[in-house]
């Protein structure tokens, strides 16, 4: 037997026994790496997607609520009859291109045939609506359905707070758009046209590079931009864009963030050496690892931080406030009346971003944020809603009292003046409140029914708080509830 030669294999195979180790060891570890990598990209990257599909809501939103305050204006129907395309122009066009970013406005009679149309703000021929009249001819026939035209006598009869109003996703001059066609009716009611008779406003919103530059700011996007080219590549992240027909209209595309490619990076020098010094390099990926699981924690409770609160007055968002309900009500003790829901709405804010402007107005909601927060009790939940609403959660209740007693104080602490940069301001506010669950025993029916109160306290005067009631007016049936959770939101932006 050849023992030389087993001597010299025992150390070849040591050697390989260590080598393959050492090697497994680096790919194993390389491997959770990998992995771990992949799935925080993916999380961040799906995050990033419902982070852009609520902006994009939110957008629509905003141009719906937009076109609602617009076209509900005694003197804009009277400009109309009176064919004042200087006023027209003067007071509509600018103000909807200064003001809520539309593009395009045309007024169009009951035909559908345009009598006045502008673009950035300046009169332009009505022949221009040529341009988008295929895309507008299916939202006035969703006008003249049943379900609208049912929904625009409510709103003349004074039975609901928005006329009805039809929207679609289309390209206008190369550029995606949202545009939203409404009747023109009287914000007091004294000057509806006819049945059938009423005039039509047209908004055309261009989702251009001022959109792109507002979600970088928002949502720290990198480089989001709309293309007309399904395709996308690598490393590009795309959400289409689908109008009513389910089309894609458009596609926003962005270069998403992967934090684990970066730290990947930081880590490839770590690597290399744990090929060299194995047993070393271990105990130092081990650390290395630590501080990565740190780094992307906080990173991802940073973003999920950002997801559910509001930046400007650094309250909760809408999507704390439907969490944070629902684990309310799932875990409600038992009683007549546990936990109350409040639905805030500022009175006279509106003048305050017109005649001292967007700054102003900021800085007043942040002011109005402090003092209802310091009326709350700890275990109080107080949420912007969007624009200049807010709502408040209060469990632990034991009956009408004590939400009646925190409405008053809030009523009393925002009546006083506010002292802003721009000057002095005095608002008010209105406050609807539920109470669960003898009002309401689900999310949707206790902020519908919160809702219905809202109105109720400003049919009633503003500056109150009033409780829901069955038997108040205004308060409706089942199907209005239904109705009301369709459009609250909307109507009360422009109330």
């Amino acid at each position: 037997m050849d023992m030389t030669g087993q001597t010299r294999r025992y150390p070849a195979t040591m050697l390989l026994a260590i080598f393959a180790a050492g090697l497994v060891t680096v790919l194993g570890v390389a491997g959770f790496m990998g992995l771990a990598i992949n799935s925080v990209d993916t999380d961040a990257l799906q995050h990033q997607r419902r982070m852009v599909t609520k902006a994009m809501e939110t957008t629509i939103e905003t141009a719906i609520q937009n076109q609602g305050e617009l076209s509900t204006w005694d003197e804009m129907l009277e400009a109309i009859d009176d064919e004042d395309v200087q006023w027209l122009t003067d007071h509509l066009a600018s103000e909807a291109y200064e003001f809520f970013d539309q593009d395009q406005i045309y007024i169009l009679d009951e035909t559908g045939e345009p009598l006045y149309a502008a673009r950035e703000g300046s009169a332009m021929a009505p022949e221009r609506f040529e341009t988008i009249r295929a895309v507008v001819t299916p939202l006035l026939e969703q006008l003249d359905s049943p379900t609208k035209r049912a929904a625009l006598n409510a709103y003349k009869r004074g039975s609901r707070e928005l006329a009805s109003l039809a929207h679609d996703f289309a390209i206008v001059r190369g550029i995606p758009a949202i545009i939203v066609a409404s009747p023109v009716v009287s914000d007091t009611r004294r000057l509806n046209a006819a049945e059938g008779a009423e005039p039509i406003m047209v908004s055309v919103t261009l989702l251009g590079p001022d959109l792109g530059r507002d979600l970088a700011d928002q949502y720290l996007l990198r480089e989001p931009h709309f293309s007309q080219r399904p395709g996308w590549v690598a490393p590009e992240a795309v959400l289409p864009l689908r109008n009513a027909a389910g089309e894609a209209v458009t596609w926003l595309k962005w270069l998403p963030d992967r934090p684990g490619r970066r730290i990947l990076g930081d880590t490839l020098p770590a690597l290399g050496l744990a090929l060299l010094v194995a047993g070393t390099i271990i105990a130092l990926l081990l650390r290395n690892l630590q501080r990565t699981s740190n780094q992307l924690l906080a990173e991802r409770a940073e973003a999920h931080h950002r997801a559910l609160h509001d930046p400007l007055t650094g309250l909760g968002n809408r999507a704390l406030f439907d969490d944070r309900l629902a684990d309310a009500l799932k875990h409600l003790p038992p009683g007549p009346s546990r936990l109350a829901l409040h639905c805030l709405d500022l009175d006279s804010f509106k003048p305050v971003n017109d005649t001292l402007g967007h700054k102003a107005g900021d800085e007043l909601l942040r002011q109005v944020a402090q003092r209802i927060t310091a009326q709350l009790a700890p275990r109080d939940i107080l949420v912007r809603m969007g624009g200049d609403e807010f709502a408040i959660i209060q469990p632990g209740i034991s009956g009408p009292d004590q939400p009646a007693d925190l409405a008053s104080c809030i009523i009393a602490a925002i009546r006083q003046p506010f002292t802003l940069q721009a000057g002095t301001v005095q608002i008010g506010i209105s406050i609807g409140i539920a109470t669960a669950p003898d009002s309401a025993s689900t999310e949707v029916d206790l902020m519908v029914r919160a809702d219905s109160a809202l109105y109720q306290a400003k049919a009633g005067g503003r500056n109150r708080y009033r409780f829901f009631s069955e038997a108040s007016p205004g308060a409706g049936g089942p199907a209005d509830l239904n109705e009301r959770l369709q459009t609250a939101f909307v109507a009360r932006g422009a109330a």
